[in-house]
């Protein structure tokens, strides 16, 4: 499993192909960057992951008709047969703590 990042930019504005990795608790997720446009467009795929297939997520920033930016965060996934019970639940209630912590910085 791809547990070590890859790739970074020493200045912090890691391009295409990076592989960024985070601990949650007892599991490492490791992430790379396909689609990048500056005040736009982030676009990643899950390095490795045995229990996820197909896992896209992009996120999306654009000016709010009120002022500030709108942020649209999309992803999609497959989850392998056998964990499925477990995994949307957790994929579901992680991403939403993700989400909220967005928010807060924001």
């Amino acid at each position: 499993m791809a547990e070590r990042s890859a790739n970074l930019a020493d200045d912090g504005h890691d391009g295409v192909g990076a592989v960024r990795a985070f601990r949650t608790g007892r599991v490492v997720t490791s992430e790379r960057i396909v689609e990048l446009e500056p005040c736009r467009l982030f676009a990643y795929v899950d390095a490795e992951n045995p229990y996820l297939r197909d896992y896209r997520a992009e996120i999306r920033l654009s000016p709010a008709a009120a002022g500030g930016t709108s942020i649209r965060w999309r992803g999609t996934y497959e989850v392998a047969f056998g964990v499925h019970l477990f995994m949307r639940p957790l994929m579901n209630r992680t991403m939403r703590r993700m989400v909220e912590g967005l928010a807060r910085a924001a």
